[in-house]
């Protein structure tokens, strides 16, 4: 049962997150590579606070080159994230993040062969009609940013 409660905080904290980075970048900070950059120092100190405090350090060539470019990928995930946010409102962008199991899906069946029960297919297709009708307002006027649609997706990636 406590995993419903920390579902339900972590969807709380995430949202008041997302509406926190819409604030922050519509007021005051308008450039996205200063909240880039920040949240790159931010992060950096969170991640290797722990590797330092239990001397979990390693220095190889092969470790440092893997974890600038997973910190690269990192930072270019939340550059498109912030992009997207800046362009588009919030409620029709974040939901876009709620592909990652189609393409966890995607990735687990092309590279390791993975076959899913007709359940777990039906869940995913499920979410993405949750996607789309969230996402989309179904009205002339007020058309989904295509752009922001295409960063959020990279973000989601």
């Amino acid at each position: 049962m406590t995993w419903i409660f920390l579902t339900f905080v972590s969807a709380i904290i995430e949202s008041i997150s997302n509406i926190f980075d819409r604030f922050i970048l519509k007021h005051a900070a308008k450039n996205t590579t200063v909240l880039l950059i920040f949240w790159g120092f931010f992060t950096l100190i969170i991640f290797c606070t722990p590797a330092l405090i239990t001397n979990q350090i390693t220095i190889s060539p092969p470790a440092i080159i893997g974890g600038l470019i997973n910190a690269l990928i990192y930072l270019f995930a939340y550059h498109c994230y912030y992009e997207a946010v800046k362009r588009e409102e919030v409620d029709r962008i974040i939901p876009v993040l709620c592909l990652n199991p189609l393409i966890v899906l995607i990735f687990a069946t092309i590279f390791f062969q993975e076959i899913y029960s007709p359940l777990k297919y039906l869940g995913i297709g499920l979410r993405i009609m949750g996607v789309l009708i969230d996402s989309l307002k179904f009205t002339k006027s007020s058309r989904l940013n295509e752009p922001a649609l295409l960063l959020m997706s990279l973000a989601a990636i």
